[in-house]
């Protein structure tokens, strides 16, 4: 019974371990204008494993609870203001 236990266990571990989530997308042109609220989708994704990233929708749904890093890098001109938000 021991045994069967932890190969159960084993066996758990390797499935959540060789599951790879990970994604790159970016905007395949430039966006003006964005309103409060507004989702941004970057469109052009060149990495998306697990296909967790919607490119439709700009949504990343995560399939497992953990811990996630977003990075995001943007420029600005011409604004007075800005605020980026992630997440709900």
């Amino acid at each position: 019974m021991l045994v069967l236990k932890l190969m159960q266990r084993v066996a758990w571990t390797y499935l959540f371990v060789s599951e790879r989530i990970a994604f790159h997308a970016r905007l395949a042109s430039r966006i003006k204008g964005t309103t409060s609220g507004q989702t941004v989708v970057f469109n052009q994704v060149d990495t998306n494993l697990g296909g967790c990233y919607n490119a439709t929708t700009g949504v990343f749904t995560a399939p497992v609870a953990g811990t996630y890093v977003f990075s995001l890098t943007f420029a600005m001109s011409h604004t007075k203001s800005s605020q980026s938000d992630i997440g709900d």
